[in-house]
């Protein structure tokens, strides 16, 4: 319900954005070599991702707004860090497979299979973190946690066993712990 109060222009430009983003890595990914097509759709894509990053993070973006509106804003931080810290990751492993040529399709295939893990994974563990309730299995608790730990949520932890304490008492807590 969160979503319907964001406006659905906003929605639609940051739907653009994304997919202009993705195109254009595409299309440099088909432009041979030697062409300096090639590098030029990679520097758009890049200059369409910080615009997405402003719309995710400038303190006037509809977005941040929203989350502080809705008492989420640092779980909607948190998020949107982990979104562009592996964002960073697709240009990163362009540049050095596609865009140079410096290391051979297997090894680019690996990566590209490494950072999409690391995303998909990584962003359903820190979901999971800040929405799962007190009786979450064991070990989707933990799954999360450890995730939520690496990108620096040790608190929003500390402050679900607390929460685990006072509603489940200290026999739920202790699974939770040494889970």
């Amino acid at each position: 319900r969160e979503l319907k109060r964001i406006p659905l222009t906003l929605k639609i430009y940051l739907v653009g954005l994304n997919t202009c983003m993705h195109a254009c890595g595409a299309i440099a990914t088909l432009v041979p070599v030697v062409q300096v097509g090639k590098w030029t759709y990679w520097v758009l894509g890049i200059a369409i991702f910080f615009m997405l990053g402003g719309q995710m993070y400038s303190k006037e973006a509809v977005l941040v707004r929203t989350a502080v509106k809705n008492g989420t804003d640092t779980d909607y931080v948190l998020l949107a860090r982990f979104v562009m810290v592996s964002w960073t990751l697709y240009p990163i492993v362009w540049a050095i497979s596609d865009g140079s040529r410096t290391v051979d399709s297997d090894i680019r295939e690996g990566l590209y299979a490494f950072v999409e893990a690391l995303n998909k994974l990584g962003f359903l563990g820190l979901f999971l973190a800040i929405t799962s309730p007190p009786n979450t299995p064991r070990w989707l608790q933990w799954t999360s946690s450890v995730t939520a730990a690496i990108f620096g949520r040790r608190r929003r932890i500390e402050e679900k066993s607390l929460q685990l304490q006072s509603t489940h008492g200290s026999q739920i807590l202790e699974e939770f712990e040494t889970g």
